[in-house]
């Protein structure tokens, strides 16, 4: 996936295609390129809120292996919160979207007697089949909308978008791939945006049209190589159905800047969410930064918008990675304002790709930070 898979999990955690042995301590992250910027945001006690350590009550059964949960959408409903949420059991085979209860957001509860409400396709059929993932939520009149990523096909690296609709937010009509804007991926000649992904969308809804904003990756050069070869950027389409897109422009709205430049090995910026406040679209994503091998989401950044296509830079790194159980990644925000506060749950882990077989209790799951909105 584009936000980082977790491999196969053992009591602690083994490294996919290796074998492994959990012992006492788990390995530290990568070296950081400089020290986190001080935050406005406050970090909850109680993270990790759903975690391999503390799964949600009411899962019914729980698969195979721990429970990785990731990319929480949350919409604030009914006296309380609704969340939908990717969870799998290591990699991305398999992975499918639970919908959840909280009336705090701090307890949550896994809704629809437990079972995942979104699941893969069926195999030779669906273009979904390999696994559903990085959910984005919204209702509009009396229908949900839920815009997903998919390995079309399961041809990884490869990443596109689903589209699926819904009267109860449990029970889901899917509606196919978004081919309007899917279509660049997996094309190389030209090197175009999209090339190796179109996904992890964050949608808005505003007078009668879908914003869609989304993770465009290409590679730096045609033949993808270099220090970091891959960029992210955050494109946005529109529409008014909700399933035919028109992108905006040719390149991504949002790319990527000070002080995540490529001199200092960062990739670029995915997993956006969208919150409109007082006229202004506020963009918050995760940004990613090539260590050692692997590609990793270091920091979540805050960005705004006048029209929604210009964006500025308010605050970087609202929450980094360093830390406890996500000492390694943080990645995936969803917010929302509740009264004078936002809130802003997010995944992380502590799983360090780089360091061959771990050491100790691996931690993946969601968490909160918060805000005063003035």
């Amino acid at each position: 996936m584009i936000a980082r898979a977790i491999p196969v999990l053992c009591v602690g955690l083994a490294v996919a295609l290796q074998s492994a042995t959990c012992g006492q301590a788990a390995g530290g992250p990568p070296e950081p390129v400089r020290p986190p910027r001080p935050s406005s945001w406050t970090l909850s006690p109680s993270n990790p809120l759903i975690a391999i350590s503390r799964t949600p009550d009411g899962l019914s059964g729980g698969g195979k292996g721990p429970q990785i949960w990731n990319d929480p959408s949350v919409l604030q409903e009914d006296g309380g919160y609704s969340m939908w949420a990717s969870m799998g059991h290591g990699g991305p085979k398999g992975v499918a979207i639970y919908k959840l209860r909280s009336r705090d957001g701090l307890t949550w509860t896994v809704d629809n007697g437990g079972k995942a409400v979104l699941e893969p396709g069926d195999r030779g059929k669906d273009f979904d089949w390999f696994g559903v993932e990085t959910p984005s939520v919204i209702k509009v009149g009396d229908r949900y909308h839920m815009y997903y990523s998919v390995y079309p096909d399961g041809k990884i690296p490869l990443v596109t978008m689903g589209h699926a609709v819904s009267r109860d937010g449990v029970h889901w009509d899917k509606q196919g791939e978004l081919r309007s804007v899917t279509e660049p991926v997996g094309r190389h000649e030209g090197n175009p945006w999209g090339r190796l992904a179109r996904a992890e969308p964050a949608v808005l809804y505003r007078d009668g049209t879908f914003y869609l904003y989304f993770t465009d990756v290409r590679c730096r050069t045609a033949d993808c190589k270099g220090d970091v070869p891959v960029i992210r950027g955050i494109s946005l389409a529109t529409s008014r159905d909700g399933q035919t897109f028109q992108q905006r422009g040719t390149e991504p709205v949002l790319m990527p800047g000070a002080p995540y430049t490529a001199d200092e090995r960062w990739e670029g910026y995915s997993t956006p969410a969208v919150v409109m406040h007082d006229g202004v679209t506020h963009l918050f994503c995760d940004v990613f930064r090539k260590a050692g091998k692997d590609s990793v989401q270091e920091a979540i950044a805050h960005f705004q918008s006048r029209d929604g296509v210009s964006f500025e830079l308010v605050e970087p790194d609202i929450v980094t990675a360093g830390a406890d159980w996500a000492a390694v990644s943080v990645r995936s925000p969803s917010v929302l304002i509740d009264g004078g506060t936002w809130k802003m749950w997010f995944a992380g882990d502590n799983y360090d790709p780089n360091r061959g077989k771990p050491r100790g209790r691996i931690e993946a799951g969601i968490g909160l930070a918060t805000k005063n909105l003035r």
